[in-house]
């Protein structure tokens, strides 16, 4: 093979080299991975109960609503109240000072005031509902009063009615429901507005319980036979709250609506 066929098949060959090299280079190839992790929401929420009402309503005998605010001060101011009190521009009880009433409501305040009611005494009980889930929740207050108490044996007008008229909240009476055994009425509650992750209703929807002014000893005994009251006098009063995600429903009523079926 002469020299100049020799440097023409090197440069074949360097020429096919070339081009292979080329083809095995040609594509450039990639593999990435995003991960997207979900938190699922949950609803939950906490019924407390105290003896402040909200906006300290109430006339102003002793036992009654109101308190004495140089004794018990109201710690939000006028004009700061949140857009759920629906247009309230006075003074209230924050959710703090609820929160911290509730804390020792049952032990201290209702074992004492709740014990031995007499004609014309009340108690005081005023429920607020928080939210501690980690999604916005319509919620909805139920009080279940036993229907043999609740037409003159117990006062009547004892529900907030700032918290209907107002607007936040609607109100539908259910009478005759039983429960366990009891025959209750029930008067439900349903906030118009959502209450938000961790915060609470601002209205109570309820303000006390009164043993009615007329009472008569007999009327107590009757009830006793008939078993509407314990041997030792004792009945109850239920109180029971709802919550359901806000998300996907058009308002609190369609809410509840899928809510109770």
């Amino acid at each position: 093979m002469t020299k100049q066929k020799v440097l023409a098949v090197a440069g074949v060959l360097g020429i096919a080299a070339l081009v292979l090299s080329a083809g095995t280079l040609a594509y450039f190839t990639d593999k990435e991975t995003v991960t997207n992790t979900f938190t699922v929401g949950n609803v939950d929420i906490d019924l407390i109960e105290s003896q402040f009402h909200r906006v300290n309503a109430g006339v102003t005998t002793a036992g009654r609503l109101s308190h004495d605010t140089s004794v018990f001060p109201m710690s939000g101011t006028a004009s700061s109240a949140p857009e759920d009190s629906h247009g309230w521009t006075g003074a209230y009880y924050t959710d703090a000072q609820i929160e911290s009433d509730a804390a020792t409501y049952q032990s201290d305040y209702l074992a004492n005031a709740g014990a031995n009611l007499v004609p014309g005494a009340n108690v005081m009980k005023a429920p607020y509902v928080k939210n501690v889930g980690s999604v916005d929740a319509y919620v909805r207050v139920r009080v279940l009063v036993p229907a043999e108490l609740d037409n003159g044996i117990l006062g009547s007008s004892m529900y907030t009615s700032t918290a209907v008229s107002s607007g936040a909240t609607t109100l539908t009476t259910t009478n005759n429901l039983e429960k366990d055994g009891i025959i209750y009425n029930q008067y439900a509650f349903t906030y118009v507005d959502p209450v938000k992750a961790g915060k609470m209703t601002f209205w109570n929807v309820w303000g006390d319980i009164k043993l009615g002014e007329n009472v008569t000893q007999e009327q107590i005994v009757d009830l006793k036979n008939r078993g509407f009251l314990t041997n030792d006098s004792k009945f109850n009063v239920l109180i029971e709250a709802d919550a359901i995600q806000s998300d996907g429903f058009a308002n609190a009523t369609d809410a509840f609506a899928k809510f109770d079926k």
